[in-house]
């Protein structure tokens, strides 16, 4: 899902259940989303991890500063703990 913020968009909510993975869904459907949003930066909180998967699609991990703040702060809840919440943040500018 891509959720429109007032200062920025939002890449959310990416899961495919264990059951479906490794048959390219979350591929197909990350680059349908990147796709259609071309225009825009797009911000996401990524699960540790998958930084190398997302890199793929052109996103690269920021320091969680340049976030937008409406974006940062739907992550007010890890502040101090960003390690063991293992997110990193990560940013794809517009082409």
């Amino acid at each position: 899902m891509c959720r429109r913020h007032p200062d920025g968009c939002e890449v959310d909510a990416v899961f495919t259940p264990a059951r479906f993975r490794r048959r390219g869904y979350a591929r197909y459907v990350v680059g349908g989303l990147v796709e259609a949003c071309r225009g825009e930066d797009l911000f996401m909180y990524a699960v540790a991890g998958l930084e190398p998967f997302y890199a793929g699609f052109g996103f690269a991990p920021i320091h969680e500063s340049l976030l937008p703040p409406t974006i940062r702060a739907r992550y007010d809840w890890t502040v101090g703990t960003r390690g063991a919440a293992r997110i990193t943040p990560m940013r794809r500018r517009a082409d």
